[in-house]
């Protein structure tokens, strides 16, 4: 039986249920305005009351007021996605403890650090790459909280600098930090999550589309969609 959500991972969606919504339907919106661009040239070009510079002029009007449209909801995207992320953030933030406390815990997250490096260094990328699941994987089943907690803030710098690409790194970390976590902090990390998969898509659909007006060649075969298996078909 599927385990029922918690108040506080109900409050946390509560807050940012719009934005989501607004985000997860873009690509479906950004379809139907090429598809009514599309019908509406058609439209000025077969209306016989129109000369040749009138239909022109009316195309483009009609494409510019198209791209306004798009501009704005790229903008409003780039609000919506913000407020998700100060308000996962703010659910992921950790209040510090006594000045004692947080000597003490930045010293085990050092030698947390360092004994994984000294690992990692040892290894080639590719090794490097698949040892990185399993290093999660011990350290969540020995509830070593101070080895994940190094791992999420370094991981990332340490990935950069030796330049190698790893974009699964967020979902296996999150997924190993998760029994240690909140509801609420749970439910941020799965939006953290499903924001950092969707958003590049979203990007991809938003300059597909700026693409296809600019162009005036609306009919394209399909927009990616929020979610990584979603494909938007466009039916024409």
């Amino acid at each position: 039986m599927a385990t029922q959500p918690t108040f506080e991972q109900v409050n946390f969606r509560a807050g940012i249920i719009d934005d989501l919504a607004f985000l997860e339907g873009l690509p479906q919106r950004l379809a139907k305005l090429l598809t009514e661009t599309d019908d509406k040239v058609a439209q000025i070009n077969l209306d016989g009351r129109l000369s040749i510079d009138g239909k022109n002029q009316a195309v483009a009007a009609l494409v510019q007021s198209a791209i306004n449209t798009l501009d704005q909801w790229q903008s409003q995207a780039e609000a919506a996605r913000k407020r998700v992320e100060d308000r996962c953030q703010a659910a992921l933030k950790r209040t510090p403890g006594s000045v004692e406390e947080e000597i003490l815990r930045e010293l085990r997250l050092t030698r947390a650090w360092q004994r994984i490096e000294r690992v990692l260094d040892g290894l080639d990328n590719q090794a490097f790459v698949r040892y990185i699941p399993d290093l999660a994987k011990k350290a969540a089943a020995d509830g070593d909280v101070a080895a994940l907690e190094a791992m999420a803030a370094e991981l990332p710098s340490y990935l950069e600098s030796r330049k190698v690409f790893m974009p699964s790194l967020s979902a296996i970390l999150s997924e190993a930090q998760a029994p240690f976590l909140q509801p609420e902090q749970r439910t941020a990390l799965s939006v953290q999550r499903d924001l950092e998969a969707g958003w590049p898509r979203l990007q991809a659909a938003f300059q597909m589309t700026r693409k296809a007006l600019e162009q005036r060649s609306f009919r394209i075969a399909a927009l990616p969609g929020w979610k990584p298996s979603e494909s938007i078909r466009i039916e024409w």
